[in-house]
């Protein structure tokens, strides 16, 4: 890379830094203008968390610029940057918003039904496609879609179930109640559309399961809860096999969790093995997955029954944890993640107190009194803002498709599988289970747990199938585990659980220990259909595996002026509002420049998720404790909880200082792995 490109990407960094200074410095000025009602009944107030905010952004933005200025190596790299000094990459993202915009200036005179038409055929010509009759008949064929999703949502309807008093047999009985709500016609062939929609949209080049599930969101909206859920759960799972076709065919993983696929999957699908990659994949997900729900059926009670006995200081010190955990530990740049944490927590402050009924950044704009929905938040992350980022790259050279076979394995295979499924599994649900566990390090361990145990050491790195089978079981498994926190607890540990909580909370029904006595049959109807998604996904997509290879071959210009079309519409859809498409295009350009500049995303869904109920236990405590700060820590729960907290946030640093000189070692994951090949 030459200097000048260099200095430019180094202006840019720091215009970040300069940016989320002038974040930092609206949610302080704006915080400062709120009244100040501190009573005993509310000792912490409006202002504290936005001041609280403001200073992490503040903060952060001094860190980047300083370390920008100083040549910082460590955290100036951080995700794949587009090439500034190329205009073409602005000559496909320039014209994209502005289909986007003439789509919000139309919507309140012709109404969605012609300005989401008008969206796909300019986005389509925006991305590229110069067949204009073509292009404007397929965009046509959109109208169906617009008119299903924009009707009517039904009322939720609540229901509860006793307890039973046997903690095993409560779980079987409850286990077979929702086996016989999921087993009805209807709702199995709401689970069979689920999968197959999840398998589609999740074996498009890029997308990854927390995409998929918060695209195709919005398409159970004209479901009852009960059958909404049972068609997520197919979703879900279909998003995840999916992810694993992507990054076996395409060596293209949709999110961290799948790189470790990539490594050995991509190398046996270029030695003629793909069928078997896939194959071993597959299996290994039914059987992982299939563990892994039997054990949240198990678990998720118990944890139930702790988290009933927990206070608002353990529950504050809780989820203080999981996004510190999150953010510090699993992304590669601490700097970045907390960067990424602190602008969700701002957004997350955006509505009217709960207290004292205060506006917080809103700007006078009404609308905006009541928040921003987490449904248009993770689209326009998630979706437009990949969208976005795809544009920026089409320049490059396309993606090279392997074929596929019909997936099989032989005797040796079945041989060399088994075993790293079940050791696959064993990783995954425990890490996915724990309030800051998430996928990607029970990935890893699985393959270099497989490396030391084979008995083909040297296929590793050319195309290992234990290296596929360890890492997909293991990713199923935790995706599983990743439930039990987020309905027993209500704490999404990775983006898609962050979705799927989006879900619950659309509906009205809010995950944690109240969830399994006030939504009883509905929860448990949804860990059945896990089981049954699980088994209709190896049954349907064994055979179906060269179909979805194809989907690969779908022109991009298609793909992703659908994906922009499908995510207008869901967010459409949330309130019939065109603000929400002002909201969805500002945090979309948001989720671009995020990519851009490597800030994760997670952290930003958590922060906004997971910030005012943090706000809310903090004022709890202090009210309980009549403002007196030492009652954070009046829990011994909350107490061992800080520890971990402090350990997570000084360990880094500590290792550092002990071992300085510590001598490099070879690498247990090859060069580039799992990286999606954009060079020209």
């Amino acid at each position: 890379m030459s200097t000048a490109v260099k200095g430019l990407m180094g202006r840019a960094e720091l215009g970040v830094s300069l940016l989320l200074g002038a974040a930092g410095v609206l949610v302080f000025l704006d915080a400062n203008g709120l009244a100040t009602p501190y009573s005993k009944s509310d000792p912490v107030g409006p202002k504290t968390v936005p001041f609280i905010v403001a200073g992490l952004l503040l903060v952060c933005a001094v860190l980047l610029a300083i370390n920008v200025l100083r040549g910082g190596k460590g955290e100036a790299e951080g995700g794949e940057d587009v090439d500034l000094a190329h205009p073409a990459d602005w000559k496909t993202v320039l014209p994209l918003a502005g289909a986007f915009i003439l789509n919000i200036l139309l919507i309140d005179w012709a109404g969605w039904v012609i300005s989401g038409t008008l969206l796909f055929w300019g986005s389509v010509l925006a991305l590229g496609s110069r067949r204009y009759v073509r292009d404007g008949l397929i965009a046509l064929s959109t109208l169906p879609a617009d008119l299903l999703r924009l009707l009517p949502r039904p009322g939720h309807r609540t229901a509860c179930r006793a307890s039973g008093r046997n903690p095993l047999m409560d779980v079987l009985s409850s286990l077979m109640d929702g086996f016989a709500t999921a087993l009805t016609p209807m709702n199995l062939l709401y689970a069979m559309i689920g999968v197959l929609l999840g398998t589609a949209v999740g074996v498009l080049p890029g997308l990854g399961p927390a995409m998929t599930v918060a695209l195709l969101l919005p398409v159970t909206y004209a479901l009852e809860p009960t059958s909404a859920f049972i068609m997520f759960a197919g979703i879900y799972y279909g998003g995840m096999y999916g992810g694993s076709t992507t990054s076996i065919l395409l060596n293209t993983p949709g999110e961290s969790s799948s790189v470790v696929t990539a490594i050995e999957g991509n190398k046996m699908a270029k030695a003629g093995r793909a069928a078997q990659a896939l194959a071993t994949a597959a299996i290994g997900s039914f059987v992982a997955g299939t563990i892994g729900t039997a054990l949240l059926a198990v678990f998720a009670p118990i944890v139930v029954k702790f988290a009933v006995s927990l206070g608002a200081p353990s529950y504050f010190a809780i989820m203080v944890l999981a996004l510190l955990a999150v953010t510090a530990v699993l992304g590669s740049s601490r700097l970045r993640g907390f960067a990424s944490l602190a602008l969700g927590l701002a957004i997350g402050l955006v509505g009217i107190d709960s207290v004292t009924g205060q506006r917080r950044l809103t700007f006078g704009q009404p609308l905006l009194a009541d928040g921003l929905d987490i449904v248009v938040v993770a689209v326009a992350i998630f979706a437009v803002g990949e969208a976005l980022w795809v544009a920026a790259h089409l320049r490059r050279s396309p993606l090279h498709i392997i074929p596929v076979g019909r997936p099989w394995m032989g005797k040796k295979d079945w041989s060399r599988s088994w075993k790293p499924w079940l050791r696959g599994t064993a990783f995954g649900f425990p890490f996915g289970a724990l309030p800051a566990g998430g996928a990607e390090i029970p990935t890893f361990l699985s393959y270099v747990t497989e490396k030391r145990l084979s008995k083909h050491p040297e296929e590793f790195g050319k195309g290992a199938i234990e290296g596929v089978a360890g890492p997909e079981a293991a990713n199923n498994a935790a995706a599983a585990g990743t439930l039990t926190p987020m309905l027993a607890l209500g704490l999404p540990t990775n983006a898609t659980a962050a979705v799927m909580l989006a879900a619950f909370t659309t509906y009205g029904i809010q995950p944690g220990p109240q969830l399994f006595a006030s939504q009883g049959p509905l929860v448990w109807a949804l860990i059945a259909s896990l089981f049954i998604g699980n088994l209709l996904l190896l049954l349907i997509n064994l055979p179906l595996a060269p179909l979805w290879a194809k989907l690969l071959q779908l022109p991009r210009p298609y793909l992703y002026a659908g994906i922009l079309f499908f995510a207008t519409l869901g967010a459409y859809s949330v309130n019939l509002q065109a603000f929400d498409l002002v909201i969805l295009l500002v945090l979309g350009a948001l989720g671009f420049m995020m990519r851009r500049f490597g800030l994760p995303v997670l952290p930003l869904i958590l922060g906004v998720i997971l910030g005012p109920r943090i706000e809310g236990q903090l004022r709890k405590t202090l009210q309980l404790s009549a403002g007196d700060p030492a009652g954070l820590f009046s829990e011994p729960i909350a107490i061992v909880v800080y520890i971990i907290v402090a350990i997570v946030l000084v360990w880094p640093f500590a290792y550092k200082l002990i071992r300085p000189n510590r001598p490099a070692k070879d690498p247990l994951l090859p060069a580039n792995s799992g990286a999606a090949d954009y060079s020209d």
